[in-house]
């Protein structure tokens, strides 16, 4: 008590386990197995269940995925798009220049 109290960690039994050793937990060593399989169990299904989760999300991420693709895709056509008309535009204005024409 007096280690814990002065914030020695040095007595903490580390690779012993009072739930698999201890006899002061009131229950038989039966008892004990039958615990670690049922939370063993539980522990499964949990991920189990989350690993349909991130199957879910990783679809999910991919569908934004190729759907932003898609948009930025299309932006980019556009912009290239309108550079170029930018471009005939500038040229022509050029060319009415030196023709001494405006439109």
């Amino acid at each position: 008590r007096q280690l814990m109290d002065k914030g020695d960690a040095k007595w903490f039994p580390i690779g012993r386990s009072k739930f698999l050793e201890g006899t002061s937990m009131g229950m038989n060593q039966q008892d004990r197995f039958q615990r670690i399989q049922e939370q063993s169990n539980y522990l499964a299904s949990f991920v189990e269940a989350n690993q349909d989760s991130w199957k879910s999300i990783s679809r999910t991420m991919s569908q934004l995925n190729s759907a932003m693709r898609e948009k930025l895709d299309g932006m980019l056509t556009e912009l290239r798009d309108l550079q170029l008309e930018l471009k005939q535009q500038r040229m022509l204005k050029e060319l009415q220049a030196e023709q001494g024409t405006t439109l």
